[in-house]
């Protein structure tokens, strides 16, 4: 059996030497990926890198690349004046033409193979996520006569406005119809979150198989005691202000003075993450990006994680605190009623008062609060990466056997 993950952003969870934003896709791609390597499946996951790499093997992993051109230098970062001046010109000249090149670039309105992954030869192709990428991978599969995965990410890649007639773009870029052809066309689709399943039976009219987000076992080593820890209030996420919502993490911050907040903010937009560093009150600290390892170094260092997000589907940071038995506070969000029925933290519905209210207690806490302290084991009971792992395995052999079976009724008929 070989599986193709196309996940382009993956290429830090593998090769932590590279710096580069990821988030919770990423994370869960790489878990499968390695988890089922050693299960004895040939996996071989396919990501974005720059310049010319070739092909290596990461924990039993293929990494394969899609080559995109360098980054372009920017004179700003030249280290002497003299530089900078000099070379204005000819960066300003090769920034215009890059530009130009990508005006140029035809744009395909509907799915196509993707040669790369074709190449790849997969017995399933295998995605993350609902957009244009993904109906690229979907084609692909068909293409080639084999079945396609498709792991849902957020609840908003279930929209209701996703329709073959609707030619409008989210507010991702990406249209509507074409989303809808990944939902009718993935093979398999595989939900984080009993919503999600609900949310695609009566919108989409399709069952999923349910495979909760995988989390490896800690070492065994006791969290820090609080009274130690650098930050009241960690937020992770992506500069935006209609999905993870980093300004309201920022408005959260300048009402809380006393509070000293730790933001990580993925500058994939940098107009937004320009504006919201500029403002940020003294009592916040910003950083890009982490690598992987470190998130639980910074949990380590936090009373809380903060969630902002209009909708999520399973946060893969929602698990890593949890683990750690940190408190999780969150404005809308609580997956599968993690917060509210298993004591891993608090949802304040979209009351932002209330949500000040309990970040205060939290944030003045000599201990953890034995009210918030169910992470570990619900963690356990539900997210182990090796349950989740064979679970996967488990539906893959079940999809292949089913195109096999397929095939012979097809070559009989």
């Amino acid at each position: 059996m070989r599986i193709v993950f196309s996940c382009p952003m993956a290429r830090p969870v593998f090769e932590p030497q590279y710096a580069g934003p990821f988030g919770g896709s990423e994370v869960r791609a790489a878990v499968f990926a390695r988890g089922l390597a050693k299960r004895g499946v040939d996996v071989s996951v396919l990501v974005e890198g720059h310049g010319r790499l070739k092909p290596r093997t990461v924990e039993g992993v293929s990494l394969h690349y899609r080559c995109l051109p360098r980054p372009l230098r920017r004179s700003r970062d030249l280290p002497h004046a003299w530089q900078r001046i000099a070379l204005a010109p000819y960066l300003a000249w090769q920034r215009g033409w890059r530009g130009l090149q990508k005006r140029w670039q035809p744009r395909s309105e509907s799915p196509g193979v993707d040669p790369i992954l074709a190449d790849l030869a997969g017995d399933v192709y295998a995605c993350f996520g609902v957009h244009e990428h993904a109906a690229n991978v979907v084609t692909t599969a068909r293409r080639r006569g084999h079945p396609s995965l498709l792991f849902l990410a957020s609840d908003t890649d279930l929209c209701d406005t996703y329709r073959t007639d609707n030619r409008a773009r989210n507010a991702y870029g990406q249209r509507a119809d074409v989303c809808r052809f990944v939902l009718d066309q993935a093979t398999c689709i595989v939900a984080q979150t009993t919503q999600q399943q609900d949310l695609l039976r009566s919108r989409f009219g399709r069952d999923c198989e349910l495979i909760r987000n995988p989390i490896g076992r800690l070492p065994l080593a006791e969290v820090p005691n609080v009274e130690r820890r650098e930050f009241d209030v960690l937020w992770l996420g992506r500069a935006d202000r209609f999905s993870k919502r980093a300004d309201v993490a920022m408005e959260l911050a300048t009402v809380c003075p006393d509070i000293k907040f730790l933001v990580v903010m993925n500058p994939r937009n940098t107009e937004v993450f320009a504006e919201l560093a500029h403002s940020a009150p003294p009592n916040v600290q910003i950083r890009k990006t982490v690598p992987k390892e470190e998130v639980t170094r910074l949990l380590r260092q936090s009373r809380m994680l903060l969630n902002t997000s209009d909708a999520e589907g399973f946060p893969n940071t929602f698990l890593q605190a949890a683990q750690l038995g940190v408190p999780i506070v969150s404005l809308h969000v609580d997956p599968e009623r993690m917060l509210a029925e298993y004591d891993c933290g608090f949802c304040a519905d979209g009351d932002r008062a209330t949500l000040i209210e309990v970040m205060r207690t939290v944030a003045k806490s000599s201990v953890v609060s034995e009210r918030y302290g169910g992470g570990p084991s619900y963690v356990k009971q539900f997210h182990d990466a090796d349950d989740r792992c064979d679970q996967l395995h488990r539906t893959l052999q079940m999809l292949l056997s089913a195109a096999s079976n397929l095939s012979r009724v097809g070559a009989a008929a």
